[in-house]
């Protein structure tokens, strides 16, 4: 009997015009998607992402040359995030967050003048400051991240066939009520979760067959005309982000005949689909980004290294960590073990003083972008964009991936050289002062080059809330559907 409601309900479905138009539409826009990618920025940004490194590599191998404390001081300079290969799934929230990290060190060259034998004499005294991951600011702008205005499958799936599963479903319950169809269903002492059953399967039958044809036709024509090659990690993700899809369509189509199983008629189950459609997909999470900016705080940057100008005389002060070290390196005699030591443990104080700071900054961005997404998350579009977003390596959680994987290399790649430090015994072996250091070569080969990891399992776990929240909407709205139904009348 399950069956043979299932079978019903996919064959009126696929006869009716509004399967022809959603059919059409989506795949029409899966369509301008691939060739949109064919002709996008992404190759330019490819390249350019290519050229970058490239120039980044042969900087680490200029320095190498000059000798392991040039390296080690210089640092390993713009870390670059690499483009996303699926930005086309889900690449809104790419262009508003940053592209890259700044872990460059900045000489300050300081030549000083001393009588040496009765003859004045310019001595080099300059030396680098201790480099540091530095983020740039645009992330303050990322409350912006709930909003989607490009065609990507967040639009497409999210979007469209949501109101298409709302559509399918706002008068399977009501519409046979009103015909009087139902009652004659019922008669044959049909069990009311099998008629409930069977709806729901008949209609994510057709909305599962359209998924697969419109990511279909849009994924060979990524792969014929688009210069992008996707190996069997992009297999995996792309295969996940359509489990993601089936399950939100499953919420709404649970939401459809929820809406159908408790309206008196065909009308008002019509306008309740359309309601709830409009504040779910489109009214909440432009609602739940302007709540979020109630909260927002406006962070500024905390620039210890900027001078403080008096009152019109021109003198300044430092801040006193930075001052301490300032003074030491104007002072101390470059060649003196003390003097080493001590000015590198000046420079390490002043370093961690500065990276925490920038950490600082970066942590309390970032909380408030999450307060905007968890706001907007209350809705299954959000929880949707969200999941779309961390298995496509797109929005906030690539870019936390992409902070912490730079965490991660900046601590290797300084290691790594001290540890090549350790083994030269003419060194002193104290770190962040040239003449504390090894001045032996360093080939690129030796030092740890940054890369980042996108496999999938390193991705899903950003997506796994956002999952388990569409599960839940799936299966709280069929519960509630199924209840409603239960205790409804069967006559009109």
């Amino acid at each position: 009997m399950l069956t043979t409601i299932i079978k019903r309900e996919f064959i009126a479905h696929i006869q009716s015009l509004r399967f022809s138009l959603v059919l059409v539409l989506c795949a029409g826009l899966m369509v301008l998607n691939a060739l949109v990618l064919v002709h996008s920025t992404y190759q330019l940004e490819q390249d350019a992402y290519i050229e970058n490194t490239s120039q980044q590599h042969q900087r680490l191998r200029n320095n190498g040359a000059a000798g392991l404390w040039k390296l080690l001081l210089a640092g390993p300079g713009v870390l670059y995030k690499q483009p996303g290969e699926l930005a086309f799934c889900a690449g809104f929230a790419d262009s508003k967050l940053p592209d890259k990290v700044d872990a460059e060190a900045h000489l300050n060259y300081l030549m000083m003048t001393d009588i040496i034998g009765g003859k004045s004499k310019s001595i080099d005294k300059s030396w680098y400051w201790p480099w540091i991951l530095s983020f740039p600011a645009e992330l303050k702008d990322a409350p912006l991240l709930s909003i989607f205005i490009t065609v990507d499958w967040v639009f497409i799936i999210g979007v469209l066939l949501s109101l298409a599963a709302l559509l399918f479903t706002h008068d399977a319950i009501v519409g046979e009520k009103e015909s009087g169809v139902l009652k004659l269903v019922m008669a044959n002492s049909l069990p009311r979760h099998t008629l409930l059953w069977g709806k729901f399967w008949g209609a994510m039958m057709v909305l599962i067959g359209v998924l697969l044809l419109s990511v279909t036709l849009n994924l060979l024509i990524v792969l014929m005309l688009a210069e992008l090659s996707l190996d069997s990690s992009h297999t995996v993700r792309i295969a996940v982000m359509v489990l993601i899809s089936g399950v939100y369509l499953a919420g709404c189509t649970a939401l459809g005949l929820l809406i159908s199983a408790h309206s008196s008629t065909r009308r008002g189950s019509l306008t309740t689909v359309i309601f709830a459609w409009v504040g779910m997909v489109l009214l909440w999470p432009q609602m739940g980004k302007t709540i979020a900016e109630l909260f927002h705080e406006e962070v500024h940057e905390l620039e210890h290294t900027k001078h403080v100008y008096e009152h019109g005389d021109g003198s300044f002060t430092w801040h006193p960590i930075r001052g301490h070290a300032f003074n030491l390196a104007n002072e101390g005699n470059r060649l003196d073990p003390t003097f080493i030591k001590e000015f590198s443990s000046a420079l390490r104080s002043e370093r961690a003083h500065h990276q925490e700071l920038a950490n600082a900054l970066m942590r309390r961005r970032i909380q408030q972008v999450n307060l905007a997404q968890n706001i907007v998350r209350v809705s299954p579009m959000g929880a949707y964009q969200y999941a779309m977003e961390a298995m496509a390596g797109t929005g906030l959680p690539r870019y936390r991936h992409f902070i912490d994987q730079a965490r991660n290399y900046a601590q290797r790649f300084e290691e790594s050289l001290l540890a090549i430090d350790r083994a030269d015994a003419r060194s002193l072996h104290v770190p962040l002062v040239k003449n504390g250091l090894s001045t032996q070569k360093v080939e690129l080969e030796q030092v740890p080059v940054f890369a980042e990891d996108l496999s999938a399992a390193s991705l899903a776990g950003a997506a796994i809330v956002d999952l388990v929240l569409l599960g839940f909407f799936a299966v709280f709205t069929y519960l509630a559907a199924y209840l409603v139904w239960l205790r409804s009348s069967i006559a009109n």
